[in-house]
């Protein structure tokens, strides 16, 4: 696996994972090379903790970008 960093607002908008939560995590469909693994692709059973984080991490971030419109 390799990472290649995208924009935030990128990232947000098509439900990428960040390289920090691909550890320990299960692949449950494939994805293209050169594709963005996002959360619908994958299993997180570790690091709930750090999903609910950044989950509302998310909620804030579309909350800023709804006001800022």
């Amino acid at each position: 696996m390799w990472a290649n960093a995208i924009p935030a607002k990128k990232s947000l908008s098509v439900g990428g994972l960040p390289i920090g939560l691909a550890h320990n995590v299960r692949l449950i469909r494939d994805v293209a090379r050169d594709h963005i693994v996002t959360f619908a692709d994958v299993e997180i059973k570790s690091d709930l903790d750090v999903l609910a984080l950044r989950k509302e991490m998310e909620k804030k971030a579309a909350a800023q970008s709804a006001g800022a419109r």
